[in-house]
């Protein structure tokens, strides 16, 4: 990196190389939540108690079937910055409070998808601050409406009767069963949710979503096989003696 002048002051000048690849603007932003999306819905089917299973092959061709979500993204290999991105913070939040792992990716993609729309109008859209409000909590319904399309229950129906029930404050212990897809009261099954695992999924998930969808410039630079191959050195046999 080298600094030159300008009206404002010194500022910083890239110096790339032919093979750097650089993407900026809105289309970053698309690719970034396309790579969200794409991540959330390898572990969408992996939520509730009657989780699919995944059949995943590891480097030396073993077999690998899981329903957890940690252990499926500690063995995929991906190559986008975002995608990197959001399996390190899925770790992160299993290295916390170990849980959650799973409703953090399906949180973030839920959220960068609804996003999406208010990117692609952004120029239209002035003073309707509570549109964006409004987006999150219709993504944080994801949760709830997985576990029921994961039971095979009636999506519509269930989340009309819970919000119907949380209405009322008496029932703020009713949540779906992910066993029945029916509505229960989740402190007469004995069924809690740590606080501190609720509170690290809303946190990392605003954060992991508001840093994604600030970025709007990606470089990167990378050799290619014949490349690597040159700058291997080869044994000479000196070398070999040693």
């Amino acid at each position: 990196m080298m600094y030159g002048g300008g009206p404002r002051g010194p500022g910083p000048v890239l110096v790339l190389s032919n093979n750097t690849q650089r993407d900026q603007g809105r289309k970053v932003q698309r690719e970034n939540i396309g790579a969200g999306k794409t991540i959330g819905d390898v572990v969408r089917t992996c939520l509730g108690p009657k989780a699919m299973l995944k059949m995943l092959m590891d480097p030396m061709g073993g077999i690998v079937m899981t329903n957890d979500g940690n252990a499926i993204l500690c063995e995929i290999t991906v190559e986008h910055p975002a995608a990197k991105t959001l399996i390190e913070i899925a770790r992160t939040q299993d290295e916390e409070v170990g849980d959650g792992t799973t409703s953090v990716i399906v949180l973030t993609a839920e959220i960068l998808k609804n996003s999406l729309k208010f990117i692609e109008k952004a120029k239209d859209y002035k003073g309707i601050i509570q549109w964006p409000y409004k987006a999150l909590a219709s993504s944080l319904e994801i949760i709830p409406q997985t576990l029921t399309q994961n039971c095979g229950a009636s999506t519509i129906r269930c989340l009309t009767a819970l919000r119907a029930k949380h209405s009322d404050k008496e029932n703020k212990n009713w949540g779906i069963n992910g066993i029945t897809g029916e509505l229960a009261d989740m402190s007469q099954l004995g069924i809690w949710e740590p606080l501190s695992v609720k509170l690290q999924v809303y946190k990392t998930t605003i954060e992991t979503s508001i840093l994604l969808l600030r970025i709007d410039d990606i470089v990167s630079g990378s050799k290619s096989k014949s490349q690597q191959n040159a700058g291997a050195a080869a044994p000479t046999q000196e070398s070999m003696r040693g």
